[in-house]
């Protein structure tokens, strides 16, 4: 299913600050603001006028980033300006980018204002809670030597990037269901999450460990197997987990032992 749609700020009352709302999944919304910025929200916080302020989020980012410099990089007014100025522009997942980089990153990676500019604005890819936790099960999975310097982080932060609301949750189940010899490189990493950059909500990372579970490990051992079944849980809804859970356990074992019965699920769930 896809969602499309759209409402101008004027559609609730004293938004002052959102140009457009954008529903991308049950009680989940896209915030554009008029600064440029853009949030994902639930309809909670809409209700509740809690949109469209930076201050959670600028907060994390200017505190990982004067926390993880030395002090005089950041002692004058004009080198706290660009640190401010970098993070207002950030989005969800900013601080947490930055705060996990600078902790998983030597230091003289991020010793230099220059260096955490650099940093930060990449870190405005990840634009949510589930990118940042994209970005972290990667690091994590990788081999230290594969993301100890900032060229290889940044690409990790780029990689992991968007919007989508199950990009966390497709990844960690796909690394669940690989070996480990199929994910200790930066460009086998990059085809696992690309395969995931279209799951829409956390029932896509459901659907991945159902999947797994429910099949035989010569079935999903391979990266070109794995990469099927993430891109095919991306495709459905919210409920897409739960109806692939419930078909597994409804079914024998020999109905969905193989990948193409299991793909075919996918497929009835996602409709």
């Amino acid at each position: 299913m896809t969602f499309a749609f759209m409402l101008s700020f004027s559609a609730f009352a004293g938004l002052n600050d959102a140009e457009s709302l954008e529903q991308i999944a049950s009680n989940h919304w896209r915030v554009t603001c008029l600064d440029g910025t853009r949030e994902t929200v639930t309809t909670e916080q809409i209700l509740n006028n809690d949109v469209c302020d930076q201050s959670p989020q600028y907060d994390s980012c200017v505190s990982a980033a004067t926390s993880a410099l030395p002090a005089h990089q950041h002692d004058s007014q004009s080198e706290m300006a660009r640190i401010i100025k970098a993070c207002s522009k950030g989005s969800e997942g900013a601080g947490q980018c930055v705060k996990f980089s600078t902790d998983n990153l030597p230091d003289y990676n991020h010793d230099s204002l220059s260096e955490m500019i650099s940093l930060i604005e990449t870190c405005r890819a990840v634009e949510s809670i589930s990118s940042a936790l994209c970005l972290r099960v990667t690091a994590e999975a990788l081999p230290d030597y594969n993301h100890d310097s900032l060229s290889e982080m940044k690409r990790l932060i780029s990689s992991c990037g968007s919007d989508s609301m199950g990009i966390g949750q497709c990844v960690q189940g796909s690394l669940n269901g690989l070996p480990e010899y199929n994910y200790d490189s930066l460009s086998e990493m990059d085809t696992i999450v690309s395969s995931c950059r279209d799951a829409r909500t956390v029932g896509s990372g459901e659907c991945v460990e159902v999947a797994v579970d429910g099949l035989p490990d010569y079935n999903h051992d391979s990266l070109s197997e794995m990469t099927k079944i993430t891109k095919a849980c991306s495709q459905g809804g919210r409920g897409v987990g739960k109806c692939l859970k419930g078909a597994v356990a409804s079914l024998p074992d020999y109905q969905h032992d193989s990948l193409s019965e299991m793909l075919s699920l996918i497929e009835n769930c996602s409709r």
